[in-house]
């Protein structure tokens, strides 16, 4: 079991990818039930779950990065969060609760063969492969930074970018249901 990262959490949801969708920015949420002040202690490559997503609500859970359900990795930790992440397709969570005052910025924890459902929060999540799946992962390139690595016509609605903290593209291949 992870342990609950709490506080209070503004998450800014700034993809990118869109995965499908045209536009950016996808939602906003809080975490309202704030008994624990975890969150402080999330570091970048710490891999995480996001669940009890509403418009309101969103919980934060650190797990072993081979954890199926460790959907999202911490690619950034900005000590201010009015900060901004690093470019590339982060989910964007704030934490000004209890005295905290930081951004975690999180990328997408998949590799080649892992699928990616766009949720209608708009936020990509991982899941079996199967009905639920809207994308499937295709090559993972380490070390590179422009999505033009995953072939011609790749660009920000085919491919996932992160910067931090190593440099990665994710090529991405729809999933015929």
């Amino acid at each position: 079991m992870g342990s609950l990262v709490g506080g209070v959490l503004a998450v800014v949801l700034v993809i990118g990818l869109k995965l499908g969708i045209a536009g950016g920015v996808a939602g906003i949420f809080h975490i309202v039930d704030n008994k624990t002040s975890d969150a402080a202690l999330a570091s970048v490559g710490d891999c995480v779950q996001v669940t009890d997503k509403s418009l309101t609500t969103v919980k934060v859970t650190t797990l072993g990065c081979g954890d199926p359900a460790a959907s999202y990795k911490v690619g950034a930790r900005i000590g201010n969060a009015g900060g901004s992440c690093p470019d590339g397709d982060y989910i964007k969570i704030t934490d000004t609760n209890l005295g905290n005052d930081y951004l975690l910025c999180l990328a997408l924890n998949v590799t080649t063969g892992d699928c990616v459902q766009d949720e209608a929060t708009k936020t990509p999540v991982k899941v079996a492969c199967g009905p639920a799946a809207t994308y499937k992962v295709g090559p993972v390139v380490t070390g590179a930074t422009d999505r033009s690595v995953c072939g011609p016509g790749s660009d920000d609605t085919n491919t996932m970018f992160y910067p931090k903290p190593n440099p990665v593209v994710m090529c991405l291949e729809p999933v015929d249901q």
